[in-house]
């Protein structure tokens, strides 16, 4: 069953489109999951630790070369590198059983971010070579100066002035990194995904119509599968 991956610099509404999405799939009666809730704890501990060792097993130099890429990382950045390559391996599992998947801050800007902590830019095509191609691709686009604006405008106001500091501090690597982004669409049309890009400073209700509109258009908002597994629940 799909993949559908939304990627997408801070702000741009990749979240918002996910409900709005995930709302309408299971209204049309299809079984679907998001990556947020493909977290440890929704599996026995023999299904997670199969699903990792498969993982290793099926994908040795992605393994290594993650684990290389955040060998002097944060224990921050270990635990996001982990929880990365959890949901990959769950989103893989999920999918094979029969469930549409929805991937938020996908592979696509997981491994951009990877690349560029590592400050090894280069590593970033050959990551995104190796993971799950996606059936759809949301790419959501945003200045980036509107995008923070976004995103401080959410927090409560004793929080804003240090989300800004911390805005500055990122900029340079969220350039890069949607630089990256745009690489990587390229990358997954010409391995037959399905690519549309959408301007995140646009009304949430008109990038929704219009991704609906992809989905349809593409097959995805039906299924003849009835039921998927319930560990995942």
């Amino acid at each position: 069953m799909p993949i559908i991956e939304l990627a997408g610099p801070p702000g741009a509404g990749k979240t918002q489109l996910m409900v709005t999405l995930h709302t309408q799939l299971v209204e049309a009666g299809l079984d679907v999951v998001r990556s947020g809730q493909l977290r440890r704890r929704t599996f026995d501990p023999n299904t997670t630790s199969d699903l990792e060792k498969n993982f290793g097993d099926r994908n040795p130099w992605v393994r290594k070369t993650l684990d290389d890429l955040t060998e002097l990382g944060t224990t921050r950045q270990k635990a996001l590198t982990a929880q990365f390559i959890f949901s990959w391996a769950a989103a893989e599992y999920a999918s094979s059983q029969g469930r549409t998947v929805f991937v938020d801050e996908g592979f696509l800007q997981r491994c951009a971010y990877l690349a560029f902590n590592a400050n090894k830019p280069e590593v970033y095509a050959e990551l995104l070579a190796a993971v799950p191609t996606p059936d759809m691709l949301f790419h959501l686009d945003i200045s980036l100066k509107v995008g923070v604006k976004r995103v401080i405008s959410r927090m409560p106001p004793e929080r804003h002035a240090t989300r800004a500091r911390r805005a500055n501090r990122e900029m340079a690597r969220n350039q890069q990194c949607a630089e990256m982004m745009r690489t990587g669409v390229e990358i997954y049309r010409s391995r037959g995904a399905s690519v549309l890009t959408l301007n995140g400073a646009e009304p949430a209700a008109r990038v929704s119509r219009r991704a609906w509109r992809k989905l349809r258009m593409a097959g995805l908002t039906t299924s003849s599968i009835s039921a998927g597994v319930k560990d995942l629940q």
